[in-house]
């Protein structure tokens, strides 16, 4: 009987901790993905900004209507879409003559990328943690609703896995939390560079 007691404080307090740490967590990742949104902006409008001379005199229409479609997408702040378009107006010729501006081009977009990158690595870790979460939560309330068919000899390897589950789910959204903290400002505007 004192094991399955044990058993009840131990997975009990595993719950509370883990659905602290996710709460916390998800506070932190939505911060962190507003800031990472508002850098990518950043990055876009100093991408407009270097290339609004020179797309003016593209012999490109296309280039010139992909311009547009970016500014539009900039605009209205809907980051999808954004790279596919500024990957394009690289590829214009006015823009491929001119190396100077195709190299300032190119590193603002690898800026919006890294940006992108650190976004999807957040949400990867935080769907992994909250899935580990849950399955700890299913593991202690199978555990604790079948106590009394646990042999005694059996309950301390079923209390270590609990654990080591989920000590994994607050490893992985405490990594998260340290990411969400940590300053991703690849381009700052001291940076930008006059034509």
């Amino acid at each position: 009987m004192e094991f399955q007691t044990s058993m009840y404080y131990t997975f009990s307090t595993i719950a509370q901790v883990i659905a602290g740490f996710i709460g916390l967590g998800s506070v932190f990742v939505l911060f962190k993905f507003q800031e990472l949104k508002k850098a990518q902006l950043t990055s876009v409008g100093f991408f407009l900004d270097y290339t609004k001379d020179v797309l003016i005199y593209s012999a490109t229409y296309q280039c010139s209507r992909v311009a547009v479609k970016l500014s539009i997408l900039y605009k209205s702040e809907y980051i999808e879409g954004m790279l596919k378009e500024m990957n394009l107006i690289i590829l214009d010729n006015k823009v491929v003559d001119n190396k100077e501006l195709k190299h300032l081009l190119t590193g603002v977009k690898n800026n919006f990328e890294k940006l992108e990158y650190i976004k999807s690595l957040l949400k990867k870790l935080t769907r992994i943690s909250i899935m580990l979460g849950v399955g700890t939560f299913l593991y202690s309330f199978i555990l604790l609703s079948n106590t009394h068919f646990i042999p005694k000899s059996c309950s301390t390897i079923l209390m270590i896995l609990g654990i080591l589950l989920g000590m994994s789910s607050i490893f992985i959204m405490t990594r998260v939390i340290v990411l969400s903290l940590y300053d991703f400002k690849f381009l700052s505007p001291e940076k930008k560079i006059r034509f």
